[in-house]
């Protein structure tokens, strides 16, 4: 009854009401010249139109954080394609959508009745687009392939074809090496956006300078398996620590500045133990000691830097870990149906409970300033969301009834009571809290 009764105050009456949750942040302004992408968003002045179920900041902001996204609310896209990247940039005002045989990233104004405001045609792309990066100051959006160039992307119109209306440049994660094959599976760019951190197909992650504009520090993993699938920058604000999920189980964690120059000697600081089975995703809570990370044992692990191991003693905790021979793009897991645990675990907590097949499906912290990253949610091959507390590790929620395929990608809102999803369906859709009375308003209109 509360909810409904602050969606009732007019404007004026807002600071009389009994209700005074705080409203949610406006986009910060911007005093620089216009840049590429500054054109995508609407002036920093004008008061954002909120979805339609919470149109009063503090009603958006009480829903957010009292009742979890439910029910889908909206088909945003239905393309032919699968879609594999779906994000909400930190300002909340954009969501990238990036789709596999049509070589597209699309970008929405999600205040704006989600209008597309631009349509990228991608180049250089083998198989699909792997990961998508946007600049802390929304300047200039990455796109990666399995390839070893990463493609910076332009500013033009709403339609965007590579070197035709835009200029779209590829930064070399090779440098001159003579490995003929790279392919690069995850990026992320660091918060000064002075560097860019890529999770390859080679033994190693990469760290490319873009004031120097090469690769530098080609650091190492154990040489078991190869593909480091996954990255993340530990601290919001901070890049020196690094951390990367393989193929070979683990986690690492990195440390900036102790990386030789060659990456030959370099070595992580400190491995986490616990998965029986490739990392497809990882995400830091940005406080620099937790991070969670998905995997294809078919669970969610957290993680404490306080609790890492040493690179030769994960190596022999490891030994004895129970593994199977499958490939996760075509087969079942051969675990099904059981708990597979590492008998050496040092995670803080584990959530089970999706399916992770097909391909490298992404887990999340839930927003900082909505839900206070107490939930942990997840695509899974079924389809659904999968929604889990933070602590308890138990499911709260499971988003589903709407996606026919894998959802390979979601994103929460960062103020909003709103979760979007990308299918291998095709379809970007958005998922909102179910109002109470509002079916039954609904039918006796």
């Amino acid at each position: 009854m509360l909810l409904q009764h602050a969606c009732c105050v007019p404007p004026s009456a807002e600071k009389k009401a009994s209700f005074r949750g705080p409203a949610c942040p406006s986009a910060p302004s911007i005093t620089a010249a216009p840049s590429p992408c500054q054109t995508l968003y609407p002036s920093p002045h004008t008061s954002p139109r909120l979805p339609r179920r919470c149109r009063v900041p503090q009603c958006a902001h009480f829903a957010a954080f009292h009742r979890l996204p439910s029910t889908p609310t909206r088909v945003v896209d239905r393309r032919t394609s699968r879609g594999y990247i779906g994000q909400f940039t930190a300002d909340g005002n954009i969501f990238i959508a990036a789709f596999q045989h049509e070589r597209k990233i699309r970008l929405y104004e999600v205040h704006y009745g989600w209008r597309l405001v631009k349509d990228i045609h991608a180049r250089g792309l083998q198989w699909t687009v792997t990961d998508t990066a946007l600049s802390s100051d929304n300047r200039f959006l990455l796109y990666s392939s399995i390839t070893p160039e990463v493609t910076i992307g332009g500013s033009g119109g709403v339609e965007s074809v590579a070197n035709v209306t835009d200029i779209h440049e590829t930064l070399d994660f090779l440098s001159g090496q003579r490995q003929q094959r790279l392919g690069i599976w995850s990026i992320q760019w660091s918060a000064d956006s002075r560097e860019i951190v890529a999770g390859t197909s080679d033994p190693g992650l990469r760290i490319f300078d873009m004031m120097q504009h090469r690769n530098s520090h080609p650091s190492h993993s154990l040489p078991a398996f190869p593909a480091v699938n996954a990255v993340a920058y530990a601290e919001r604000d901070s890049p020196n620590l690094i951390f990367s999920g393989s193929d070979d189980t683990f986690v690492k964690v990195w440390d900036r500045r102790t990386l030789d120059a060659s990456g030959r000697r370099s070595r992580p600081a400190g491995v986490f133990v616990g998965h029986t089975e490739g990392v497809t995703h990882l995400d830091s809570k940005g406080d620099g000691r937790y991070v969670i990370s998905n995997s294809k044992d078919q669970s969610i692990k957290l993680w404490d830097t306080r609790m890492m191991a040493g690179e030769k003693e994960a190596r022999r905790l490891s030994r004895d870990a129970p593994s199977f021979h499958w490939d996760y793009r075509w087969m079942d897991f051969p675990g099904r149906g059981r708990v597979v645990q590492h008998p050496h675990c040092a995670a803080v907590q584990t959530y089970r409970g999706h399916t992770v097949l097909s391909t490298l499906i992404r887990s999340y912290w839930s927003p900082a300033a909505t839900t206070g990253q107490r939930y942990i949610y997840t695509g899974s091959f079924d389809g659904r969301v999968h929604v889990y507390d933070a602590i308890t590790a138990q499911a709260v929620a499971k988003l589903g009834g709407y996606h026919r395929e894998c959802v390979r990608d979601c994103s929460w809102h960062p103020y909003l009571p709103l979760l979007a999803t990308v299918s291998f369906d095709g379809s970007v859709t958005t998922w909102e809290p179910e109002v109470p009375g509002e079916a039954e308003a609904a039918r006796e209109e």
